[in-house]
């Protein structure tokens, strides 16, 4: 499985609609979305309740407005999956992001893939990075093992 984890302020339920949208119909159906909020409008969980009945997904709330890496670590550590990958609410993902980046990090026995967000059909797969001269971007699947 997949976990895709978005954080949100919940204050664009449109983009998070559109951001859903291309999850749902991604080509790779096994797929967990961790919605991470600070504060959980109405509004966004009737958006989710009345728009996805066909994915998996967690709405998380996060104490004291936390920052973006922030609610990302919360979302790994509330994630299922044995892949992570990110997306943020005013984004979307290409409708084979999750099956391609899967294949090709398997084929390579990679721990991490990426590709370049102006040409979705180059992927780029390394055996091990400089973690501390990375940038978590959407265009990425990690190994869970790499987070946890």
């Amino acid at each position: 499985m997949i976990s895709i984890i978005t954080t949100s302020l919940g204050e664009r339920p449109e983009f998070l609609l559109k951001a859903g949208k291309s999850l749902e119909n991604q080509t790779y159906k096994d797929i967990e979305w961790i919605i991470v909020i600070p504060i959980i409008p109405a509004s966004i969980v009737k958006l989710l309740e009345d728009n996805f009945k066909n994915i998996k997904y967690k709405l998380i709330a996060s104490p004291d407005k936390p920052s973006v890496s922030q609610c990302r670590n919360i979302g790994v550590l509330k994630s299922s999956g044995d892949y992570i990958a990110f997306l943020d609410d005013d984004n979307y993902k290409h409708e084979n992001f999750c099956e391609r980046m899967l294949a090709h990090l398997k084929l390579n026995d990679a721990i991490f893939c990426c590709s370049n967000v102006h040409t979705p059909s180059t992927v780029v797969y390394e055996q091990a990075w400089n973690c501390a001269n990375f940038y978590f971007t959407d265009e990425l699947l990690c190994k869970r093992d790499f987070f946890i």
